[in-house]
């Protein structure tokens, strides 16, 4: 796995999650977000356009307010079990801003997020697994 990777988890829901953390750095830390379609309702940090991403058929937002933290063993576990089903990458542009986006967004958690696994690290330290605070 590694950074800008999207996929579906099969038998969850239909939404197109994406790595925004870099596994290589933390692969027991891994940061994962995804994209909705797009409602005035929805946090504005990350708005996407159809183009930025193949899979995306009309606007839609990163959903920040509900991130999750896995370990590499996790999705790959998944994997193994046919539980991933993989899309095209991000570009390295649309990575970038889907970073940016969780650093501003005033929705992501910033307490404990609880994984299948149990308790994990806050999203603002798997935000340093990216090599810095802020992305490159």
């Amino acid at each position: 796995m590694k950074a800008g990777q999207t996929f579906f988890l099969i038998g969850e829901d239909s939404h197109l999650w994406m790595v925004i953390s870099d596994p290589a750095k933390d692969p027991t830390h891994i940061l994962l977000v995804n994209f909705t379609s797009w409602q005035h309702i929805h946090d504005q940090t990350c708005v996407v356009q159809v183009g930025e991403h193949p899979w995306l058929k009309t606007r839609s937002v990163v959903y920040y307010p509900a991130p999750r933290i896995v370990s590499l063993a996790q999705l790959e576990q998944r994997i193994q079990y046919g539980l991933l089903s993989f899309h095209a990458d991000l570009s390295p542009q649309l990575l970038r801003k889907i970073r940016v986006g969780a650093l501003l967004s005033p929705f992501i958690p910033m307490a404990q997020t609880r994984t299948a696994g149990g308790a994990a690290p806050s999203v603002s330290s798997v935000r340093t697994s990216w090599g810095m605070m802020t992305p490159p």
